[in-house]
């Protein structure tokens, strides 16, 4: 090692040793500080993709959720349907029925289910 150094800018100690002035120490303490600069910075941002990733897990959580009752409330429907379906029938057997409606539900009913109603 030698003993000079890189002076900062302002040293009044251009060519002087180490032992003489306190560069080097101001140098590590401004890297140090602008370290720990970005170690916060860091952190930040740390914290926001955290935020972000619970977030994204939550509304995964809601969609898959939603997805569920909603195909509860569908198949609920479908055995509604059905049943309406079935009454229907008997119904349109019925002299003042109409027939047409029976046709309806099924129709609606194979729809709903993604099949051919013919």
């Amino acid at each position: 090692m030698t003993e000079h150094h890189d002076h900062r800018d302002d040293c009044p100690f251009k060519f002087a040793t180490l032992d003489v002035c306190d560069c080097v120490e101001k140098n590590m303490l401004d890297r140090i500080e602008a370290l720990e600069t970005k170690l916060a910075t860091c952190e930040t941002k740390l914290a926001t993709c955290e935020k972000y990733r619970d977030a994204y897990a939550e509304m995964g959580r809601i969609g898959t959720q939603a997805v569920r009752d909603l195909e509860a409330k569908l198949a609920e429907c479908e055995a509604r349907l059905g049943k309406a379906a079935k009454e229907l029938e008997w119904q349109s057997s019925q002299p003042e029925a109409h027939p047409f409606m029976a046709q309806h539900a099924r129709a609606t009913l194979a729809e709903i289910k993604g099949e051919s109603h013919e």
